[in-house]
């Protein structure tokens, strides 16, 4: 399941706003749903508002396949329970539409449609099958049912606040776990059941690993045994689940902050957290005193990793916070490697995220203060093709994507554009002066502010 369009008539800031969410022509995946896409733009042109659409559209999605019946039409009736659909199949007008969501599933594609947005009662479902909107009840009822089947979790939403004080679930936690679930928000849903399943993952294996030496211990009454060397032995041909969480998930990343997951654990009280260690000194570092960047790593890697996220739709926003640039980097690339078959929607301030995407998957939300509302930026002129975009921020300079990308047009702030006065000053000068000492005198003056400024000396 994957989104290829949204379409906004009139909702807040957005009239007759239309994106188109596939790869352009000449790609590879040309036509198709975009894999990644990153919404940025000024505070307030509406990134949240993207991502709280496609939330909102994605529950009701979730909503009519858990509860579809084999009607054309299904009217709201709001003395009945919440569970039942409100809405309606087919009976879309397009004189009131308002927001429009277009998800392909199954080489299908469902637009959820709502007239006001703020109308509970006023949802359309249309199938569009070969160009043609689907009338057939029975296609219908087969095709919603295919929403429902072919994904595990509809929605991952990561917000921007996300708690980072989520404390990891003691030995006595109940034995809840995502599978069921369509859609995870960390709003307000914890990590507690994902670390549940871990959690028991690792009792098993500790249990089998006390059997073996149950069993060892006592071949070693009346054979001469190798105690150390079997051990050895049958971890090697063991699966504990901590080696593949450590070596696949989390120690690629969190290697850059000088830590490592601790995997080997004697004790079972050992097992209540994720325990990392220095890669300096192997000191176990307990997890209420990681950095908050490490935290946040822990808290959105470990759910993409756990959870099955086929024909998931993934939502991040403000992917930097309490990452250092270097981390921001290869953030992106990480959290792909790690769902490769979700599509992902980031919101971002960070020039260095947005420097991860090619130029199709970046929406520029700009204002557009003559008529009050928010346009997107268009990176390409002509049709869109591969061939006629003309920024692509993976092939910028930082300072470059400032000014392209997120239209920066000071070169720095106050004290810099003196001191770039200075320096032109000084240049006039040291062609100018016609004595040797002088010229030396004023040349290490360059060169200090030169070196301050970061400035290509001539």
């Amino acid at each position: 399941m994957k989104i290829n369009g949204i379409h906004i008539n009139d909702f807040q800031q957005f009239k007759d706003f239309h994106l188109d969410l596939t790869y352009p022509k000449g790609h590879e995946k040309e036509g198709q749903p975009l894999d990644k896409i990153c919404f940025i733009g000024q505070s307030g042109t509406g990134k949240t508002t993207l991502l709280n659409i496609i939330m909102e559209f994605t529950k009701k999605l979730n909503s009519i396949s858990t509860n579809y019946q084999l009607y054309h039409k299904i009217t709201f009736n709001p003395k009945a329970d919440h569970l039942k659909a409100d809405y309606s199949i087919n009976s879309k007008n397009k004189d009131k539409l308002k927001i429009e969501t277009d998800y392909f599933i199954n080489n299908h594609v469902f637009q959820l449609s709502k007239g006001k947005f703020s109308e509970k009662n006023n949802w359309d479902l249309s199938i569009i099958d070969n160009n043609k909107v689907e009338n057939d009840t029975k296609k219908i009822n087969a095709y919603v049912k295919d929403i429902y089947d072919n994904a595990n979790h509809f929605i991952i939403s990561y917000p921007a606040d996300i708690n980072i004080k989520h404390q990891f679930v003691q030995r006595t936690t109940p034995n809840k776990y995502y599978k069921d679930e369509k859609i995870i928000d960390f709003y307000d849903q914890k990590l507690t059941p994902i670390w549940s399943k871990v959690y028991k993952e690792i009792i098993n294996f500790k249990n089998e690993e006390a059997n073996f030496r149950i069993d060892l211990t006592k071949r070693a009454e009346v054979d001469d045994v190798n105690i150390k060397e079997e051990i050895q032995n049958w971890r090697r041909g063991s699966k504990n689940p901590l080696t593949n969480l450590a070596n696949k998930c989390l120690n690629p990343i969190i290697r850059n902050f000088g830590l490592e997951i601790e995997i080997d654990l004697p004790k079972i009280q050992n097992i209540n957290v994720i325990r990392a260690k220095s890669i300096f000194n192997n000191k176990i570092v307990p997890f209420e005193g990681l950095s908050s960047g490490t935290k946040q790593i822990i808290l959105t890697a470990l759910p993409l990793y756990e959870l099955n996220t086929n024909n998931s739709i993934v939502l991040i926003d403000e992917p930097e916070i309490s990452l250092f640039p270097d981390i921001q980097m290869m953030i992106i690339d990480y959290y792909t490697n790690l769902a490769q078959k979700a599509q992902f929607f980031y919101a971002t301030h960070s020039p260095i995220i947005a420097s991860s995407f090619e130029p199709w998957e970046i929406v520029e939300l700009k204002f557009d203060y003559d008529n009050g509302n928010v346009f997107q930026e268009k990176y390409f002129e002509g049709e869109r093709h591969i061939d006629n975009y003309f920024i692509d921020p993976r092939y910028l300079r930082w300072d470059s994507v400032l000014k392209k990308v997120f239209d920066l047009k000071e070169r720095g702030n106050e004290l810099r554009v003196k001191k770039l006065m200075e320096i032109a000053t000084l240049e006039s000068k040291i062609k100018k002066a016609s004595d040797k000492n002088e010229k030396i005198e004023l040349y290490k003056e360059y060169k200090k502010l030169a070196e301050l400024l970061d400035w290509e000396m001539k």
